[in-house]
């Protein structure tokens, strides 16, 4: 059964650019393994991060996430079947606005683009939540 979590969190100090990304690259190849897809957005601290794939890797994956200290006041807004993949073309979408370097697998950033690096036909709830992550975040 497909399902999805979405959740936000703050990066623990520690956390700079260089970690962020490495931690990306690695969620990459796991998730790839793992059937899982999804995106994270890193901004200013802010974490949002959608997982989505089959309910008991998504939620193993999930636990993991919540015991990683390099993050702080986690907060799951969703955790629920899905009726499809928002993000099937990724195995971790990956935006760290104040990054330059471009990965193959990351994308532009902005307020100008914003919209267009997210599902045409979103979920409300994802349209909400990242709807939401734009405006706190200048986007």
């Amino acid at each position: 059964m497909l399902h999805q979590i979405i959740y936000t969190s703050a990066a623990s100090p520690h956390l700079t650019a260089i970690v962020m990304r490495n931690i990306a690259i690695k969620a990459r190849a796991q998730n790839e393994a793992l059937g899982i897809t999804g995106i994270l957005l890193f901004k200013d601290g802010g974490i949002l991060q959608v997982l989505e794939g089959e309910k008991d890797a998504v939620q193993s994956l999930y636990q993991k996430i919540a015991s990683d200290s390099s993050h702080t006041n986690l907060t799951k807004l969703i955790d629920h079947a899905a009726k499809r993949r928002e993000f099937p073309q990724w195995s971790m979408g990956f935006r760290m606005v104040e990054e330059s370097e471009k990965l193959d697998f990351a994308f532009d950033l902005t307020p100008k683009n914003f919209k267009k690096h997210l599902p045409k036909d979103a979920s409300p709830e994802l349209s909400i939540l990242t709807k939401t992550y734009a405006r706190v975040h200048g986007l």
